[in-house]
């Protein structure tokens, strides 16, 4: 009742978007994502993606260090819950406004569903 549905109306989810200066003062980070996903299809035929990438503030270099990954090519079970983990590595910090983004998309026409989704900043000591 409270997750997320994706669908060919509504294809992203909603974005985590966090100022680097709010997760760490290091100059980089390592970040677990953990997420619920529930095909309703068969994710062959109705792909998605996390997308994970750092927001450059005041550069004209939008964005960089963009990962995804594709559900698809995850083990998973149609119409069950299951369960993803990625790990990603900023790069070195161009400013302390730089920003972490995360959300998911939707590639097919098919509803998506998610939940339990938990960004966690793992600092380097």
């Amino acid at each position: 009742k409270n997750s997320v549905k994706l669908s060919k109306e509504n294809i992203y989810s909603p974005t985590f978007r966090m100022p680097m200066k709010e997760l760490t003062d290091k100059d980089y980070l390592w970040v677990r994502i953990t997420f619920n996903y529930f095909p309703v299809v068969d994710l062959k035929k109705n792909p998605a993606s996390l997308i994970v990438n750092m927001q450059i503030y005041g550069n004209c270099r939008d964005h960089t260090k963009y990962r995804a990954l594709d559900l698809e090519s995850l083990p998973y079970v149609v119409g069950e819950w299951n369960q993803a983990t990625f790990y990603y590595l900023t790069p070195r910090l161009f400013t302390r406004e730089d920003k972490l983004v995360v959300y998911t998309y939707l590639r097919g026409e098919e509803p998506l569903y998610l939940d339990n989704f938990k960004v966690v900043a793992l600092e380097p000591l």
